[in-house]
């Protein structure tokens, strides 16, 4: 199926002095495979030594990216100890990384699980051994950014509507608080604008991102040859920041096979270095397994999707006005609950109708669409030119879809033991 939860990209660091960043750059530069550029320089000195470099392959996209950052950017409890241990770690390496592609599946649609982490573990190693030893190995990073994301396809999902018509619905959700959308100058209207295929919303922690994937495809990789078969698909993804990741990892760290696996073969003195000084030179402070899960990948696209997209099927108004009338015995409660689905509807969606409701009027507001998902019904409605009466909510029609994939397995497995 194409219709798959996981995560397509991550990023991972590894803390450097600035000997080890130095002979790094000078590895990178003499490896055959690799361009180095330089991506931040001193405005006010054009000959200044550059803060940052960008490494890429030039031959074959191999499923990672490098950057090394020569920036000394470095708290005052760690000033506080630099004359004891000059060789402090002020520098970095960060990889940014494809598991697919770097175990060699040239797949732009379906979602990595943690199933390919063996794999990613293994070809990184081996890429690294090849490039420096400094890069040491892929249980040493620490990782502080990681994009999770579903893929929905429409089609596999029985959805009887197109993926325009399905970002319309999902454009008319919800905006969660602290969030903004985000938007950019349009010269034609002179005004700011949020994109119309696609959903970007984003805070200090994290960006959520939901579009039509043949769409981004098209603008990002017009040569891929998954494009026609991304057609059905829309893609629901949430960036997680480092802010984000370290909370995640850290109700998680002491389960990390990795720091296990570093803890036996690392001294007592080291350890207590650590603890003292708080160097995190030797256990990573986000560890790698914690995080690429399909348990955490699950947490974090259920939670963020029912936020925006949000619970119950979509309805025309009419159904909807019918299914509450049915359901609701109260007829001041029925009421309430039919004004908010109206204005909703004229409102062309929920986080446009709050932003106009203060006080009072929107604790009742927000009750009114709490109490219309618990009847299963989404206070987004379908528009009735569309000729379509309802359509499942996704992330449930996704629940189903494995649910009946693994009952397929089930059999399968029972009919070839049986065999």
């Amino acid at each position: 199926m194409y219709t798959s939860l996981g995560f397509h990209t991550f990023d991972i660091f590894l803390k450097l002095t600035y000997d080890e960043a130095i002979d790094l750059y000078k590895a990178f530069k003499n490896y055959p495979d690799v361009r180095v550029r330089p991506v931040e320089r001193d405005k006010n000195n054009s000959t200044a030594y550059p803060k940052a470099y960008h490494v890429e392959y030039i031959r074959k996209h191999k499923g990672i990216t490098w950057y090394i950052r020569f920036r000394e950017t470095y708290s005052a409890r760690m000033e506080k100890y630099e004359n004891e241990y000059i060789e402090l770690r002020k520098f970095s390496v960060r990889a940014r990384v494809n598991p697919k592609i770097l175990i060699g599946i040239q797949d732009y649609l379906t979602a990595a699980s943690s199933s390919c982490l063996g794999d990613v573990e293994k070809q990184f190693n081996a890429e690294v051994a090849r490039i420096s030893p400094i890069l040491c190995k892929f249980e040493n990073y620490s990782i502080n950014r990681a994009d999770f994301c579903i893929n929905l396809d429409l089609v596999e999902l029985r959805i009887p509507c197109s993926t325009e018509q399905m970002m319309t619905l999902i454009k008319r959700g919800d905006v969660p608080a602290h969030f903004t959308e985000w938007t950019e100058y349009n010269n034609k209207t002179h005004r700011q604008e949020a994109s119309k295929d696609a959903l970007y919303l984003k805070n200090n922690s994290l960006t959520i991102n939901c579009y039509p994937k043949q769409i981004q495809l098209m603008k990002v990789f017009p040569s891929c040859s998954d494009i026609e078969n991304s057609k059905n698909l829309i893609r629901f993804e949430v960036q997680c920041k480092y802010n984000k990741v370290y909370s995640l990892a850290k109700e998680r760290r002491e389960d990390s096979t990795y720091n296990m696996k570093l803890a036996e073969d690392i001294s007592i003195d080291e350890i207590m270095e650590e603890f003292i000084y708080h160097r995190n030179n030797v256990f990573p402070s986000n560890p790698i397994d914690v995080i690429i899960s399909d348990a955490v990948a699950n947490i974090v696209i259920r939670n963020y999707f029912l936020k925006v997209v949000g619970f119950g099927d979509y309805y025309s108004l009419d159904v909807a006005r019918k299914i509450v009338n049915e359901k609701t015995s109260s007829k001041k409660v029925r009421d309430r609950l039919i004004t908010a689905l109206s204005y909703v509807n004229s409102c062309r969606g929920i986080a446009s109708a709050k932003s106009k409701i203060e006080g009072i009027h929107l604790e009742e507001f927000k009750r009114s669409l709490k109490q219309l998902r618990n009847m299963g019904i989404n206070p987004v409605t379908i528009p009735r030119e569309w000729g379509i009466s309802h359509i499942k909510n996704l992330f449930d029609a996704y629940i189903e879809r494995v649910d009946y994939e693994r009952m397929l397995e089930e059999l399968a497995v029972e009919f070839l033991r049986k065999a």
